[in-house]
């Protein structure tokens, strides 16, 4: 788990501004879509983007998936999650990495063996940056010493 206090204090982005979905995007009918707009990191680091969860009770036992930035590799990144957001390591999917297009867009393709194509779409995320500036002032002295030698008095 992260440390949280260096994830507050932390350098980068921290919040999501806008998530969209191109138009042409393909959706499973019995999942929903859910973007996490103006959207904060969570204390543990985590920025959720995306989610794609099933949309009814009848389908609660099929697998929730969410999409997350990783700012180490600048990637949105999918697990299967249960309700808690906890990433479910039983599920098995393809898909984990969406393909880079540039300008933070990604083609995201999620499907299972089970339920084969749940999601295919473009998705582009624009984020918020937060930057820590210390105040403060600082002082530098300069001293400069001179040697002067009282020429010999004549003799």
């Amino acid at each position: 788990m992260a440390d949280r206090e260096v994830v507050r204090n932390k350098d980068g982005p921290f919040k999501t501004n806008l998530v969209k979905v191109e138009s042409d995007y393909l959706l499973a009918a019995e999942y929903t879509l859910v973007r996490f707009n103006e959207t904060e990191m969570e204390p543990t680091g985590r920025l959720n983007v995306i989610g794609i969860f099933p949309s009814s009770d009848e389908s609660a036992d099929d697998p929730r998936f969410l999409g997350r930035w990783d700012e180490k590799e600048q990637l949105l990144d999918f697990d299967p999650v249960d309700a808690k957001y906890h990433v479910d390591k039983r599920v098995t999917f393809a898909g984990h990495h969406p393909t880079p297009l540039g300008g933070r867009r990604f083609k995201v393709e999620l499907r299972t063996e089970r339920k084969g194509l749940i999601f295919r779409g473009v998705v582009s995320v624009a984020l918020g940056f937060r930057m820590h500036m210390r105040e403060g002032i600082y002082l530098t002295e300069t001293l400069e010493a001179k040697l002067i030698r009282k020429p010999p008095a004549d003799s």
